[in-house]
């Protein structure tokens, strides 16, 4: 009868220190009103002619679930408003989703300001953003810098406007993403780029309304979020 009775002893405990052992941290997440806008674009449609860049970011990120340090960069003329919507919305999405070994940038041809419709954007999608009053050394001479918090228990994202030949900004070895139409003045190819792609979104600068503008940032946000979320399947 001992023979059995302690292996079943021996059984019971174990469940019971089981039963009690901690559950590990989840991971922490988005501040909720951001949830909850990336929730509200999931409807959102993507454009067809956006599917081949799509699938080749979605295969960048990917590939840096193993042990691959990716670098992706988004370009648009003067890194104002869709490069920088593209590299925020996406940095924030793979942070909160435990993806480590990737890092996002953006960059112009030319240097500008961030769009002030961005941060309002950004503002009302539930992220925190606050103007910088001083920035990386590196940063170009008046240029605004801006912090962007999306969750209490990560690291805000510090963006400014920049240019791909600013000091600070990779000179190789990243995968390039176009935010800008080709026959745009000032889209042009960055040398050093492992891979090239055109994901184009429309030129600010000819959006007056706030209801197109919206609809242009709710379709940057839908496609970076699908992105993140088939990394994840």
């Amino acid at each position: 009868m001992k023979k059995f009775l302690y292996p079943l002893i021996v059984l019971l405990l174990s469940v019971i220190a089981f039963s009690f052992t901690p559950a590990a941290p989840g991971q922490p997440k988005m501040y909720p009103a951001i949830e909850k806008y990336f929730s509200s674009v999931s409807n959102v449609s993507i454009p067809e002619k956006h599917n081949l860049a799509i699938k080749h970011l979605e295969s960048v990120i990917t590939s840096s679930l193993g042990d691959k340090d990716v670098s992706i960069m988004f370009t648009c003329p003067d890194n104002s408003f869709r490069s920088q919507a593209a590299q925020i919305l996406l940095q924030s999405l793979i942070t909160a989703n435990g993806i480590k070994r990737v890092n996002v940038v953006s960059a112009g041809n030319t240097t500008g300001q961030i769009d002030p419709r961005l941060i309002k954007l950004l503002t009302a999608a539930g992220y925190k953003v606050v103007s910088l009053p001083t920035i990386a050394a590196n940063a170009p001479s008046g240029s605004t810098g801006y912090s962007v918090s999306f969750g209490d228990k990560f690291t805000p994202l510090v963006v400014y406007a920049k240019s791909a030949t600013d000091a600070g900004v990779e000179k190789a070895g990243f995968y390039l993403f176009k935010t800008c139409d080709q026959q745009e003045n000032g889209c042009s190819d960055l040398t050093g780029a492992l891979h090239k792609d055109q994901l184009e979104y429309s030129n600010p600068a000819t959006i007056t309304e706030d209801k197109a503008l919206q609809e242009e940032f709710n379709t940057i946000a839908k496609e970076m979020s699908y992105i993140v979320t088939e990394c994840l399947k």
